[in-house]
């Protein structure tokens, strides 16, 4: 037993270690609010950013000034990605790099060129990028693409996006332009995912087993005004709707309806994809996972093929009732 004097004793070392303003950040990036001031999680909270890119972002999920995080050091000021390590102006300047100076395996010439070219002559913005290359022209790009891929995607995406405005006068400024990766380094097999590549890129081989119909995914909202008819359009900002609690024209509260009829669905699709039997261990269930498919890639495969699936590895919540919004602590992928 420890005696009640020894004990504050015991307890006012341990705050005086973890003392937000006497401990300085061990990195440019906290990882939580205790290694930073009081000062410093307000400007956490709602930063104030220098990146002011001229082009928008034209990802799926976009970035948004409350991701963006200002450090200042001795040699300037640097912008982060808000709870990354993720520098935005290097990592831009890096894909440029890449796209500029990667050369075919040949080396006569330059590779992404070319591709750009045939995006413009065909019109399909969907870029397919090879992460081996990625890893071969520079490994540190690869390592932050494969931990943080929905943010480094967004970044390859305005790259991109920005390579098509300067350099092909005629590009339709309003096409979405999307970066796909394909053929990482390693290849996992289904049983060896674990907690840690939640949130992560990955890839896997495995056989289709199941594929559903075509689902409308929500991709625009549409809302009007039940007094003034005043209508707004909210785009899906990670996989959420941001409905409007109040009119912009009226000013009145909770008149909003969502009116399905002008609202924006991309397809949709879900695949179970199940381990292949050469990889079975000896008197092993097979091991399944649930993949989703969007816009072109829907229909592309059927059951029965052999097919190797590179995307981010997610978790969703299970409910105990489907009629009530309780969920467990225990997580599906």
């Amino acid at each position: 037993r420890v005696k009640p004097q020894k004990l504050k004793v015991l307890i006012s070392s341990i705050l005086m270690m973890y003392d937000p303003v006497t401990s300085p950040p061990s990195s440019p990036i906290p990882t939580s609010p205790m290694q930073i001031g009081p000062s410093s999680v307000a400007d956490f909270m709602s930063p104030q950013t220098r990146f002011q890119p001229a082009l928008p972002f034209r990802g799926g999920f976009g970035i948004t000034n409350d991701q963006l995080t200002t450090v200042g050091d001795d040699v300037g000021t640097k912008t982060y990605l808000w709870g990354t390590t993720i520098n935005v102006d290097d990592a831009q300047n890096r894909i440029r790099s890449f796209f500029e100076n990667f050369r075919s395996p040949d080396g006569k010439e330059l590779l992404y060129p070319g591709i750009f070219r045939k995006i413009i002559t065909t019109e399909d913005f969907n870029v397919n990028i090879n992460a081996k290359n990625i890893h071969q022209y520079d490994p540190q790009l690869y390592r932050q693409l494969v931990n943080y891929p929905l943010e480094m995607t967004e970044l390859f995406d305005t790259v991109v996006y920005e390579y098509f405005v300067s350099n092909f006068s005629h590009f339709n400024r309003d096409k979405r332009v999307s970066v796909r990766f394909f053929d990482l380094v390693e290849c996992k097999y289904m049983r060896h995912l674990n907690p840690t590549d939640i949130d992560k890129l990955i890839s896997v081989k495995g056989l289709i087993t199941r594929v559903s119909d075509v689902i409308p995914n929500l991709h625009n909202a549409f809302f009007e005004c039940e007094m003034c008819k005043h209508r707004e359009a909210v785009e899906i900002d990670r996989m959420r709707i941001k409905e409007p609690t109040s009119c912009g024209g009226c000013k009145a509260r909770e008149t909003m309806k969502i009116v399905h009829n002008h609202c924006k669905f991309h397809d949709k699709q879900l695949i179970k994809l199940q381990e292949t039997p050469d990889s079975i261990p000896e008197g092993e269930t097979p091991h399944t996972v649930s993949v989703q498919t969007y816009e072109d890639l829907v229909d592309v495969a059927k059951p029965g093929d052999r097919v190797e699936v590179t995307g981010i590895y997610r978790v969703s919540s299970v409910r105990v009732n489907p009629r009530q919004r309780n969920i467990t602590s225990i997580y599906r992928t």
